[in-house]
Order: C-alpha cells, then structure tokens, then sequence
C-alpha cells in the first residue's frame, strides 16, 4: 500500500468559508472575485471530492495562503 498527496477540499472550503464572512461577501459575490467559479462550485466543496490543480491555484491565491496548507495524504 502507497501514499498519494492529494487536495483537502473541505479545508479549502472552510478556508474560503471564513475570509467570504470576514469580508461580509455572500457566496455569490466571493464567486464573483474568484475566476472559473460559481457560488454552487464553492458551497459544493464542503462535500469534499476532488478538484483539479488550477482551479485550487485560483483559490490558494485568493486566499493568500500556500498550496501545501490544502493537501493531505491518502492510502491508496
């Protein structure tokens, strides 16, 4: 059995969560400031899955914050 690094989805949606209120945005209008995104495209990140690589770059930059702080490691 192996390890894969892979995208944690559910914090980058707490992440964009939290700076959305601290700003005072609706999810539309944090939609709005992120290229490729919908609002629904945001809330449905707190299922989790998958994303792929440049959508999450759009977001990590957003937020300001590094690309290693939104990935885990997974048994596969």
């Amino acid at each position: 059995m192996g390890q894969i690094l892979r995208w944690d989805t559910r914090a980058l949606f707490d992440a964009v969560d939290a700076q959305r209120r601290s700003h005072g945005l609706t999810w539309a209008e944090a939609a709005q400031r992120i290229p490729g995104f919908t609002s629904s495209m945001l809330t449905n990140l707190s299922r989790g899955g998958r994303i792929g690589f440049p959508r999450v770059m759009r977001l990590v930059r957003w937020l300001g914050q590094p690309a290693a702080t939104f990935t885990r490691i997974t048994e596969w």
